[in-house]
């Protein structure tokens, strides 16, 4: 019984400066906040130059940025490829 007793005041002890370090004053960020945090973290990227095996380029944009750079570089595609013949026409 004694051993138990020693271990539980071990754990409040050591459970009580986390609970110390919790602010309870500071508000919960919404996930909205959150959200708009994410989209302006900066992303960078090293990219290939076109004609060269050795020559890269390092490309830096928020994570909103290389959203739309992602989807404008699909619609350019499906845009290239509706202009191709169609197979056996």
């Amino acid at each position: 019984m004694m051993t138990v007793s020693k271990s539980l005041l071990a754990f409040a002890l050591l459970a009580a400066p986390v609970a110390v370090l919790a602010d309870p004053a500071a508000p919960a960020s919404t996930n909205d906040e959150a959200k708009k945090a994410d989209g302006d973290r900066m992303i960078c990227r090293t990219q290939s130059e076109t004609g060269s095996r050795l020559s890269r380029k390092r490309v830096c944009m928020t994570a909103n940025e290389w959203r739309e750079h992602s989807f404008r570089q699909g619609q350019a595609h499906e845009r290239k490829t509706a202009e191709l013949p169609k197979a056996g026409s």
